[in-house]
């Protein structure tokens, strides 16, 4: 009888001890949870992710999450995001994306403003030849359904909140640099090889009329669109592909027809050939605000 008093006594400690050991283990979870949610708040968000990809879906994400909500957007490619249009307003927003193009950008654009009804007051249109990539689906899956939930956000993810708070801890420098990069000869004598030769003509026309459709939709939604040549290095100009694409999207969208914002491409230094340098991106972006949305 003793015996197995203490063993029913056992079983009840052992019992206890587990159901005070699965408290502390769901308390220590909602504690984490609780931390990690004021370090969400208060880790300051960085405005790119752990990588390109992660970056371009970091934008798209924000841009849906805020309803499209915004006076002014620039789209583009890699070209178009070194542009820091948002420093002159939190109501400009640049959805230019590295390694994509304008047409991803558009395509955001008018997707949200269908949901929400609202439309930029004014869109800056990077046309280059980077909209040979063509639409980027699995960028425009991300900002539907589960790609803007919660836990699936770039911004809420844990990789991106180390990264941002060790960005802003160890790179954060806001002291304006003094000189623009130098270029680099080899990246240089590569574009001017691959911009010597013409592209496919009827591919190139495809694309373009493909964004002229894009350009024409924002006009008809109230948008004042501006169309961009954005400079690259002032050697690759006049070579046989930039002079194609120029000629191409000016017969497509003519000057008396569409608003066209072209600038002397000696006037700016490329980090790369067919990057700006910060300083040169900084001024190009202040003669665009000043001219267009002052």
């Amino acid at each position: 009888m003793h015996s197995s008093i203490s063993s029913t006594e056992k079983t009840d400690r052992g019992s206890d001890r587990g159901a005070v050991f699965a408290i502390k283990v769901v308390a220590a979870f909602f504690l984490l949870l609780a931390l990690y949610c004021v370090l969400l708040r208060i880790v300051p968000k960085s405005d790119d992710g752990p990588g390109l990809y992660n970056t371009n879906v970091l934008k798209a994400q924000r841009y849906v999450r805020e309803n499209g909500d915004f006076d002014a957007v620039l789209v583009g490619s890699s070209m178009g995001s070194v542009m820091p249009i948002a420093d002159h307003s939190e109501r400009y927003f640049n959805l230019a994306f590295s390694g994509e193009n304008s047409l991803s950008g558009m395509e955001i654009i008018e997707r949200c403003g269908e949901e929400t009804g609202h439309y930029p007051e004014v869109v800056f249109v990077e046309i280059s030849d980077a909209l040979e990539s063509g639409v980027d689906k699995d960028l425009l899956g991300r900002t539907k359904g589960l790609g803007i939930a919660w836990f699936n956000r770039i911004e809420n993810r844990p990789d991106y909140l180390f990264y941002s708070l060790a960005k802003a801890i160890y790179y954060q420098n806001t002291e304006e640099k003094e000189t623009d990069y130098a270029v680099m000869e080899d990246k240089l004598a590569y574009w001017v090889n691959a911009k010597s030769n013409a592209a496919d003509r009827e591919e190139m026309e495809a694309y373009i009329a493909l964004a002229k459709e894009h350009v024409d939709m924002l006009k008809e939604k109230g948008c004042r669109v501006i169309l961009l040549e954005i400079p690259n290095h002032q050697e690759l100009h006049d070579l046989t592909e930039s002079v194609q694409l120029r000629e191409t999207a000016l017969r497509f969208m003519p000057e008396d027809s569409y608003e066209w914002y072209r600038e002397d491409w000696s006037d700016y230094v490329m980090s790369d050939a067919i990057h700006m340098g910060e300083r040169s991106a900084k001024i190009y972006t202040e003669k665009l605000v000043e001219k267009y949305l002052r």
